[in-house]
């Protein structure tokens, strides 16, 4: 079929809305001047169809328009589960044009994740995507909940909208139970917001004493998307009490993620894993990396060497963009696009099943917003380029290209020397005031300019 653009205005029908609730709203919150009647459509009604794919890999979509003389369009977007099906609609609404008709092509559109696990990883308390709560901390592992209990649901409702929009499959949540934040009921509530949504909730269990009850009541009575098993102090203390538990958990739940974090450093050093033989087969294992690990593993690892591990799959961890490392630089401030982009071409180049970063912090702050988009973007295409992530992701958020460019500059000068004299910085100031009143963009500028100030009221 020739390539052609269709524009659907007036009424649309949407089959099986019922099911999928939230892809209705965001095409009526996307296109408001369009009348999207759930339910069946007629051959003279342009009708979306909504279905959810079980055989088609988890986040992939696939994308149709049906056209026959005489009869009215019919889009159909097929996704695997419902984090495809969303992430099909959001391609959609992105490639539609203005909000007053939806352009659609009738070329197929399909599109598979290149990285199958993309995760954030949190602690409840430190995890501040409603900017405006009081009792925000930056404090690295388990801590007490500082601030009102509804700020956890505010906190993660926001970045369970980024992973659903930005096609994020899971977040890993330290603290998810905690009575601090509204106990049985505040998780509840969170499970069902994220199921709509297609996001997986993942949350932490220790090894130890108790480890048992606190997997049984989780996957019992919580909507949960998977379990992540942390505290093992070496791979002993994992191999004798992990394999159990992923058994039973895969023999009464077996749609649930199970992953558990790698005790030590050992890749790219295969045989430090020799000993793991007796970890099963099936769970995600997460190996935490440092920027400087990173670079080692950049080197040396390979795909042959993560195929003759004894256990499988793997997956990498980010160990910084967080206070533990880089707080010299400013931590969660810092400019990762890059870091992260590496990651996921690394995975794709080696084998493994993707990676997880830290995700505290708001994306109000600009660099952290592009850090999370190419975090993204790459872990679902490592295949993209540099350049056409900057083109057609970054550069319409800061203003076009060339204040992208003067962008990025400042922000690896500030990252590359923390102690700038006083008089460098209010030039970087008045180049970034040049931005700020430039609409959307402006609350980008603002937010590096932050930096700026911060260092001038030290040093003025």
């Amino acid at each position: 079929m020739a390539r052609r653009i269709v524009r659907l205005t007036g009424t649309v029908a949407v089959e099986n809305a019922d099911r999928f609730p939230e892809a209705l709203r965001r095409l009526r919150a996307a296109y408001p001047a369009i009348t999207w009647r759930a339910g069946k459509g007629s051959s003279q009604t342009p009708t979306f169809v909504l279905r959810e794919k079980e055989e088609r890999p988890e986040g992939s979509f696939r994308i149709t328009c049906n056209l026959a003389d005489g009869l009215a369009p019919r889009v159909i977007v097929e996704g695997g589960a419902v984090s495809g099906l969303l992430s099909g609609v959001e391609e959609l609404i992105a490639k539609g044009g203005g909000k007053a008709a939806m352009a659609v092509a009738t070329a197929a559109n399909e599109q598979v994740p290149g990285l199958p696990f993309r995760a954030f990883w949190t602690f409840d308390h430190s995890t501040n995507w409603s900017p405006t709560q009081v009792g925000q901390q930056e404090v690295d592992g388990p801590a007490a909940y500082a601030k009102p209990a509804e700020a956890f649901l505010a906190d993660y409702y926001s970045l369970i909208d980024f992973c659903s929009r930005q096609r994020v499959g899971a977040v890993i949540i330290h603290g998810f139970l905690s009575e601090a934040h509204g106990g049985e009921a505040a998780a509840t509530d969170l499970c069902a917001y994220a199921r709509q949504r297609g996001v997986r909730l993942i949350p932490v269990v220790t090894l130890g004493d108790g480890l048992w009850d606190q997997v049984t009541r989780l996957a019992t009575f919580f909507d949960i998307g998977g379990l992540h098993v942390a505290g093992a102090e070496n791979l002993m203390q994992l191999t004798q009490q992990f394999p159990l538990l992923f058994e039973t958990v895969r023999t009464r739940w077996p749609n649930l993620w199970v992953s558990c974090d790698v005790p030590g450093a050992h890749l790219p050093e295969s045989a430090a894993l020799a000993g793991a033989h007796e970890l099963p087969r099936g769970a995600i294992y997460l190996h935490t990396v440092s920027q400087e690990r990173l670079r080692l593993l950049q080197r040396q690892m390979t795909r042959p060497l993560i195929e003759a591990l004894p256990m499988q799959p793997h997956a990498l961890r980010c160990g910084f963009a967080w206070n533990r490392e880089g707080a010299q630089r400013g931590g969660r401030e810092h400019l990762n696009a890059r870091s992260f982009t590496e990651m996921a071409q690394l995975c794709d180049r080696a084998g493994l099943k993707g990676f997880s970063v830290w995700g505290g912090p708001s994306p109000y702050r600009a660099t952290v917003e592009l850090s999370y988009l190419a975090f993204a973007r790459f872990s679902f295409d490592p295949l993209l380029s540099w350049e056409r992530f900057l083109a057609e992701d970054a550069a319409p958020l800061f203003g076009g290209p060339e204040a992208l460019k003067r962008f990025l500059s400042i922000s690896d000068e500030l990252e590359q020397n923390p102690k700038l004299p006083l008089a460098r910085l209010k030039s970087l100031r008045r180049k970034i005031r040049e931005h700020e009143d430039t609409d959307a963009a402006g609350r980008r500028w603002h937010s590096l300019g932050e930096q700026v100030m911060r260092r001038i009221y030290r040093l003025d």
